[in-house]
């Protein structure tokens, strides 16, 4: 049985990439893709978006979220770092 055949959920990077990794490592995988899916159909009905622009909208949100805390952490001022215009 494949990946994407039980969980259609967020799988682009997992199977792009081989791993080799024991049972416990295969079972932190599967729970972290749950644990994802599940806020993405949180975060989705929150929105009321269609599956493919929360999937899209989660990931620039999370991706913002991870460079201010390293902003933040390198001592930046992430107000700075995210100006516009």
């Amino acid at each position: 049985m494949r990946y994407g055949s039980v969980f259609p959920f967020p799988q682009a990077g997992i199977e792009s990439q081989p791993f080799h990794v024991s049972d416990n490592g295969i079972k932190i995988i599967l729970y972290m893709t749950l644990i994802l899916s599940m806020l993405l159909m949180i975060y989705r009905r929150l929105n009321q978006w269609g599956y493919k622009t929360a999937k899209r909208r989660f990931g620039m949100e999370l991706n913002d979220m991870i460079l201010q805390l390293i902003v933040i952490f390198y001592g930046g001022n992430p107000d700075q770092f995210f100006k516009t215009g």
